[in-house]
């Protein structure tokens, strides 16, 4: 309704309109009886309703290919962080060296971070595509799932 408001004729009213009118024969009967006219001109005026303009604003408006793109790189862009920041806790607390100390290897450390990573990526991926689907965007139901 807001954004509609500012594309729609301001309401008429036929009775002021008819008024105005009134005021205009009235004004031209006036000046002719000065001039000393011996006919008085009047106004015909017949209005109608002004043709309804589309509202150019959301006309044809696609919300994913308007802003969907940074919701396919925040997604990426969040796992990211995220990871990266546990990385950073593990390197401050020393994890990685405790591990070594056991006798884990760094290759079994970073084989265990890829597969956490991968499943919580599976995981955000999953959710994004589940609410485009909810959210009914083409692009979503246009393509295959895998």
């Amino acid at each position: 309704m807001f954004i509609s408001g500012f594309h729609r004729p301001t309401p008429r009213d036929p009775k002021l309109m008819q008024i105005k009118h009134s005021i205009d024969n009235a004004i031209l009967k006036h000046l002719s009886l000065e001039e000393g006219l011996k006919t008085t001109p009047e106004i015909d005026m017949s209005h109608g309703i002004y043709p309804l303009v589309s509202s150019r604003m959301v006309q044809g408006l696609n919300l994913v290919a308007g802003v969907g793109s940074y919701f396919f790189v925040l997604t990426p862009l969040l796992t990211f962080t995220i990871f990266l920041g546990e990385i950073v806790r593990d390197k401050e607390l020393r994890l990685r060296q405790g591990l070594a100390v056991v006798g884990v290897k760094h290759g079994v450390y970073w084989l265990s971070w890829f597969i956490v990573g991968m499943v919580f990526s599976a995981m955000t991926t999953l959710v994004l595509v589940i609410a485009g689907l909810i959210c009914q965007f083409d692009i979503f139901w246009n393509t295959p799932f895998l």
